[in-house]
């Protein structure tokens, strides 16, 4: 099966396109996570209403 020039060209720029949109969203990503700040900064308080001794405050435990 023979393709023409024009849908080789249309492919390879789509193609190219894709490639550079996945490339850039990458590159992006890694800038994200590279200045996500250390969390938490500070301890966490889990407040149950639940008394203490039960299932629930043995299960936040673990």
């Amino acid at each position: 099966m023979f393709t023409s020039p024009k849908r080789l060209l249309r492919r390879r720029l789509i193609q190219a396109a894709a490639a550079t949109f996945c490339t850039l969203g990458i590159a992006g990503a890694a800038l994200a996570l590279a200045q996500a700040p250390a969390w938490p900064a500070k301890p966490i308080r889990i407040v149950v209403g639940f008394a203490p001794g039960g299932t629930i405050d043995g299960q936040i435990d673990l």
